[in-house]
């Protein structure tokens, strides 16, 4: 009986049964305070500490996930922002169309837009290549101009999606030219590689400073109208036969951005 009561099993019933019959008659209640009293500390800071871990653990997975929207939102930013580059470039280049829609030609031309992709500057030579070719109905000699009709030059070479134009300020570019107000016609050339003048004027005719040169639509070249710049300083002398006053253009030609070429329509 002895052995019986000794086996560990069983002890453990005795013991459970034990305090099962003291609960029963509520003779625990007491020890049961006692222990939650005692506990009672332990218990709040093992509360507070799991709270703390389980906000600790939230605040981990809320840092992935705001990394996770702040990568979305750079993304979308990025996106907006090539939005916003592409919506100003075509805003950019209605103003440019917008200022040239004043432009008054020939029923039988019409204008090409261009965008600059070079400047070619070989030895004395002024070039500017643009981004458009035959396949846009480019062709060569077409007069290529500015916005508010700003005379740049003319196509000397064509490929299919490229043109070579010449500027008005190269050695080579001559320009029947004339000066309004005063009617007195002449031939743009360069002096000195640099400075854009207009020569062979009569010689004994007063050149007001600040007059517009356009062309004069002589050699039927360049349609007449196109603004070239004002007359400045008269750099010829009385002994020569004509005269020679420079030209001060109105436009940079070395930060082109957008032309047009005005092509033919029977090209």
């Amino acid at each position: 009986m002895k052995k019986i009561l000794r086996h560990p099993l069983v002890l453990s019933c005795l013991i459970v049964s034990f305090f099962v019959f003291l609960n029963f008659y509520g003779w625990l209640a007491g020890l049961e305070n006692i222990f939650v009293k005692i506990s009672s500390p332990f218990q709040r800071t093992f509360y507070q500490t799991s709270l703390k871990m389980n906000n600790f653990a939230g605040f981990i997975l809320s840092v992935k996930d705001l990394k996770k929207k702040n990568n979305r939102l750079e993304e979308e930013n990025a996106e907006f922002l090539g939005e916003i580059a592409r919506i100003r470039e075509i805003e950019r280049e209605n103003e440019f169309l917008r200022k040239q829609l004043g432009l008054a030609l020939p029923e039988e031309n019409s204008l090409v837009l261009a965008g600059v992709i070079g400047l070619e500057s070989s030895g004395l030579g002024r070039f500017i290549l643009i981004d458009k070719g035959e396949k846009d109905g480019v062709a060569k000699n077409d007069p290529v101009i500015a916005s508010s009709n700003f005379l740049i030059g003319q196509v000397v070479e064509t490929g299919a999606l490229f043109s070579k134009v010449r500027l008005i300020t190269d050695p080579a570019s001559k320009v029947n030219a004339l000066i309004q107000g005063q009617d007195i016609t002449g031939l743009t050339e360069t002096e000195n590689g640099a400075d854009l003048v207009i020569g062979f004027l009569p010689q004994g005719k007063a050149v007001a400073k600040g007059s517009l040169v356009v062309t004069s639509g002589l050699a039927g070249i360049f349609p007449a109208g196109l603004l070239i710049g004002r007359t400045g300083e008269v750099i010829s002398s009385d002994a020569q036969i004509s005269q020679r006053v420079k030209i001060e253009t109105m436009i940079d030609l070395n930060a082109l951005d957008k032309v047009f070429v005005i092509k033919k329509e029977s090209e």
